[in-house]
């Protein structure tokens, strides 16, 4: 495994485990139909999720494509979203766009309730104005769920699901509030980012814990278990995954490539390291490298800096919001992917383009980490090391160009890493029992 400050020697293509896969062998399927509740005859699960769905980042298709996995698992799922962080579609014709993504992926059998939050500020005195005290007031103040139809979609659940992807956890025990006003409903709360909890808020959650309310924590990234076992419920590592049939190529037909592709799939934020990508082309470039580097993102606030900056460069190609069909052929034509980000949760797209067939370039983060096999399915470099991921491009482009078919052992390597490890069959299994547990418990 490559560590360090950059990697050296020649790849090799033996198989390896992954770090952090080891995740609880997958009971039999259908599990919900041995429980009954409500007044369907199956366990009803509300999947709440408060940035608007209409983002179209990992977390959003993660709900997307779990919503309806757990309905084919005789679960009766709602969707609830309140329509709130609304960074990136900002046109009409593109929040329409994407509104249609939202409603074909969940299709007619899981219900979605598009919400709207109170967002206050109180007017605090001068002198505290800019304290600690006012960031407090104003992060719990910021999203009030104070809504007859979320209080419904409570009563009717026998257990929520909160997907938390913002770092602080001030909507999480705001929701955990409201589901004990709507009869203690057990909460199992998703991290999917890296958290950012304050002592003040890890007693909330111990108390949330302790009451009841707060009954398990599920993570999608393994390195984030030792900090949330403080909370004292049951920590639950189950990774992401993807539909391999669905990204799935022939690898054989990158035989004929006489051009080499550079991929980067993700949003246009430093977390991601999109502000990374001029550096790393330049480096590329200064090595005499020859290739295309197309950008696939669903938005972000370096969106304009990037585009303007790969204007009048005939080797890059900005083409913003791509629609998932599309994507797919995007990850099956492109030699590599590059991943520079500087935190992740699970990314998703990693996952993807390796299930096409594509070997990768990863920053060493966790999260990227768990779905990389250095040096078989892609490599592993320091992260914010423009030269370093310069320099793992080139060797893949070594091998692309001169070794043809050590360069398709890695593409199939990438395939089986997803194949044998992260497909949603296994993960959305685990979850559900998950979430069965927390219901029996009750």
């Amino acid at each position: 495994m490559m560590k360090g400050r950059g990697f050296s020697g020649s790849l090799s293509f033996s198989a390896a485990p992954a770090r952090g896969r080891n995740f609880a062998e997958f009971p039999p399927r259908n599990t919900s139909r041995n429980i009954e509740r409500g007044s369907g005859g199956s366990v009803r699960v509300t999947i709440i999720h408060t940035a608007s769905l209409l983002n179209l980042r990992g977390s959003e298709f993660w709900v997307l494509e779990v919503a309806r996995l757990l309905r084919d698992e005789s679960l009766s799922v709602r969707v609830v979203n309140f329509d709130y962080a609304r960074r990136y579609p900002k046109t009409p014709k593109e929040i329409k766009l994407r509104l249609d993504v939202v409603k074909e992926a969940l299709g007619r059998e899981v219900p979605l309730t598009r919400l709207r939050a109170l967002s206050l500020r109180l007017p605090l005195s001068g002198s505290w104005r800019g304290t600690s005290v006012e960031s407090t007031v104003d992060r719990y103040l910021h999203f009030l769920p104070l809504s007859r139809r979320f209080l419904r979609s409570l009563n009717d659940s026998d257990v929520v699901y909160y997907v938390m992807s913002q770092g602080n956890p001030a909507y999480l025990l705001v929701v955990l509030g409201t589901s004990i006003l709507a009869g203690w409903k057990p909460v199992v709360a998703g991290i999917h980012v890296t958290p950012r909890i304050k002592a003040s808020e890890l007693a909330l959650l111990k108390l949330a814990a302790k009451a009841g309310v707060l009954k398990a924590v599920h993570v999608v990234n393994r390195s984030h278990e030792s900090e949330l076992r403080r909370i004292g419920c049951e920590i639950e590592y189950i990774p992401n995954g993807v539909r391999y049939e669905k990204f799935y190529s022939d690898i054989e037909t990158r035989v004929q490539q006489d051009h080499f592709r550079i991929i980067f799939v993700g949003a246009m934020t430093q977390t991601k390291g999109a502000d990374l990508l001029p550096g790393i082309y330049r480096s590329m470039k200064s090595q005499g490298l020859e290739f295309t580097l197309e950008i696939c993102t669903s938005g972000g606030e370096l969106s304009e800096s990037i585009r303007d900056w790969s204007k009048n460069k005939p080797d890059v190609l900005y083409k913003g919001f791509v629609q998932r069909a599309e994507l797919s052929k995007q990850y099956a034509q492109a030699s590599v992917a590059i991943f520079p980000s500087r935190k992740e949760g699970f990314p998703l797209a990693c996952l993807e383009v390796q299930a096409s067939g594509t070997p990768v370039v990863v920053a060493d983060v966790p999260g990227l980490t768990q779905a990389v096999i250095g040096e078989v399915t892609g490599i592993i470099v320091p992260p914010q090391d423009v030269d370093s991921f310069a320099r793992a491009v080139a060797k893949i482009h070594s091998l692309w160009k001169l070794q043809r078919q050590n360069y398709l052992v890695m593409c199939k390597k990438a395939q089986e890493n997803v194949r044998d490890n992260f497909q949603w069959t296994g993960t959305v299994t685990s979850l559900c029992r998950l979430l069965l547990s927390v219901v029996r418990d009750r």
